[in-house]
C-alpha cells in the first residue's frame, strides 16, 4: 500500500525527508549512514526541492513513498514566525531553476563538520535547505553550504512531526502517477533560462536561477529584447493554460461534480480546491505587483512579460474561484459562498 504525505499535518518551512529508491540515492544513504537521502521544503501545496536535473518545485501529492517511515517531516523546535516562514519559503522559491552540483554534494561527506564556504552558488538538496533556514537567522546544521539529508535529520533544531504520512487512496495514487504539467513547465523554463545563462556569462555575469536575471538585465539592459525571444519562444508564457486541459474539473461545474463523484463527495474537493486558491492567489498577486513595478521603474520588456504571466495566472484562478462558488451555492453553504466571493472580488480589483 502506497503512502502519501498528509497535508493537513504541514506548516510553511516544514522540512522533509524522504528515503529514496534510485542508485543515487543509495549511494548517499550509504555515504552518510542515513536511512534519508533526500531533502525538501514545504512553501504551502507546493515542495522545493533540488534534484540532479535542477531546483524545482513539485505537488507534494505526487510523492508516493511504499512504506510510512519512507517520509518523515522535521520542523523548528517552537515552530516558525509569520517572517521567518515568508523569509525561507521566497528563498527557497527563488532558487527556481538553480542548477544541481554532483560534486559539491558529494563534498559534503568531507566538509560537513567543517566551516569551509561553498564554492559555487550551485544547489543540492540538503544545501537548499539549510541554505533558507540560514536566511532567516537558523542554523539548523554545522556548515549550512556542504551538509546531508543526515545532518538535517539530526538536527538539535529540528524535532520530528509524527504520523504526517497516510495510505493514499485510489484516486490520490492515479493523480500522482498521471502526467505532470509542472514537469513541462519546468522543461520550457530551463530552456530559455540556459540560453539566457550563455549569454550573461560572456559579460561575466553567472546567472544561478531565474530570480537572478532581472537583476542581470538592469546590468546588461542591451538583452533584454533577446532574453525575452527566448521567453517566448519556449512557450513558457503560454503554459498556465495548460491547466485547463489537465483538470478541466477546475473549470466547470458538472466536470467538478463528474470528478467527485457526486455532490456530497465533491465537498472534499472543494475543500482541497479552495485550500490551494488560497495558497496562490497571494503569491501570484505579489509577483503581478512587483513585476508591474519593475516595469514602471526599469522599462524592460521582462518585467512586463512577468507582469501579463501573472495577470493571466490571476485569471486563472478567478475562473476556478467562479466555479468552487457556483458549487457552494448549489449545496447552499453561505459561508463557503462568502469564502469564495470575498476572494473573487479581490482577484477581479488586481486585474
Amino acid at each position: 500500500m502506497p503512502y502519501i504525505l498528509d497535508l493537513r499535518k504541514l506548516r510553511l518551512g516544514d522540512i522533509i525527508l524522504q528515503a529514496g529508491d534510485t542508485k543515487f540515492s543509495a549511494w548517499i544513504k550509504a555515504g552518510t549512514r542515513s536511512d534519508y537521502s533526500h531533502a525538501m521544503i514545504y512553501v504551502g501545496n507546493s515542495i522545493i526541492h533540488a534534484l540532479t536535473d535542477g531546483v524545482y518545485s513539485t505537488n507534494p501529492q505526487r510523492i508516493l513513498v511504499e512504506k510510512a517511515d519512507d517520509l518523515i517531516v522535521l520542523r523548528a523546535k517552537g515552530g516558525l514566525n509569520s517572517k521567518q516562514e515568508l523569509i525561507i519559503t521566497e528563498f527557497a522559491r527563488n532558487l527556481s531553476g538553480s542548477l544541481y552540483n554532483i560534486p559539491e554534494a558529494g563534498a559534503s561527506l568531507i566538509f560537513s563538520k567543517s566551516r569551509k564556504g561553498a564554492i559555487t552558488s550551485d544547489q543540492f538538496c540538503s544545501r537548499l535547505v539549510a541554505q533558507s533556514f540560514q536566511q532567516a537567522g537558523l542554523s539548523i546544521v554545522k556548515n549550512a553550504d556542504y551538509c546531508s539529508p543526515e545532518d538535517i535529520n539530526k538536527s538539535s533544531r529540528l524535532e520530528k512531526i509524527d504520523d504526517c504520512t497516510r495510505p493514499a487512496l485510489d484516486r490520490e495514487v492515479e493523480f500522482a502517477n498521471s502526467e505532470d504539467p509542472v514537469k513541462e513547465n519546468q522543461r520550457r523554463m530551463f530552456e530559455w533560462l540556459n540560453k539566457a545563462r550563455a549569454d550573461f556569462a560572456q559579460e561575466g555575469l553567472k546567472i544561478q536561477s531565474e530570480h537572478e536575471v532581472l537583476s542581470a538585465l538592469v546590468s546588461h539592459p542591451e538583452y533584454d529584447e533577446k532574453i525575452c525571444s527566448y521567453v517566448s519562444e519556449s512557450g513558457y508564457l503560454e503554459h498556465y493554460g495548460y491547466d485547463r486541459q489537465a483538470n478541466p474539473h477546475r473549470y466547470s461545474l458538472d466536470k467538478f461534480i463528474s470528478k467527485a463523484g457526486g455532490p456530497q463527495e465533491a465537498t472534499g474537493l472543494f475543500f482541497g480546491e479552495i485550500n490551494k486558491e488560497s495558497g496562490e492567489i497571494p503569491r501570484h498577486s505579489t509577483n503581478y505587483f512587483r513585476a508591474g513595478l519593475n516595469f514602471a521603474h526599469l522599462g524592460l520588456r521582462y518585467s512586463e512579460l512577468n507582469k501579463e504571466l501573472y495577470k493571466n495566472l490571476l485569471g486563472m484562478s478567478l475562473e476556478r474561484l467562479e466555479v468552487l462558488c457556483e458549487f457552494a451555492r448549489l449545496i447552499r453553504q453561505p459561508k463557503l459562498i462568502e469564502i469564495c466571493e470575498y476572494q473573487i472580488q479581490y482577484v477581479r480589483k488586481l486585474i
